[in-house]
């Protein structure tokens, strides 16, 4: 299959990223509601992961033609502790997902993964309006060969 510019690689990474965080028992062990969701889901319990916004551009490289994708997460968290240790749970998460992704490579159906394909990029951390809610939100760059 040829890749233009209107095939979007979100569609397959958002996919084999959740396959992966699922089958990882240290992912599923922090919470057994935890996500990753797109959208969240009505009513669920603390902590979970919802998948963020995301930005795409056509990347080429040595000849190979794919997709740079900047991706989000959103980690929600309402354990309590001081302002200061307040965000563990939402870090031993942020830790959780950074792991499994820099160690696997991850099955798709249009692109392929090269060694170091995922970069983490940036975490921005913030306490909700409700004064309780903890929110991460990690930003990664992965870069894709089309298949």
């Amino acid at each position: 299959m040829t890749i233009t510019a209107a095939h979007s690689a979100m569609p397959d990474l958002q996919k084999a990223v959740h396959t992966a965080l699922r089958a990882s028992s240290d992912f599923t062990n922090l919470s057994p509601g935890i996500g990753p969701f797109d959208p969240p889901r009505r009513g669920i319990s603390f902590p979970y992961v919802t998948y963020g916004e995301h930005n795409e551009r056509n990347w080429y490289h040595l000849g190979n033609t794919g997709r740079q994708v900047l991706f989000m997460f959103h980690i929600w968290s309402q354990q309590m502790g001081t302002p200061e240790f307040g965000f563990e749970e939402a870090y031993q998460i942020l830790d959780t997902i950074t792991g499994v992704l820099e160690t696997q490579t991850l099955a798709m159906d249009h692109f392929t993964m090269g060694k170091n394909a995922f970069l983490f990029e940036t975490a921005i951390k913030m306490l909700d309006s409700d004064g309780v809610t903890r929110h991460v939100v990690a930003t990664y760059r992965a870069y894709l060969k089309a298949k």
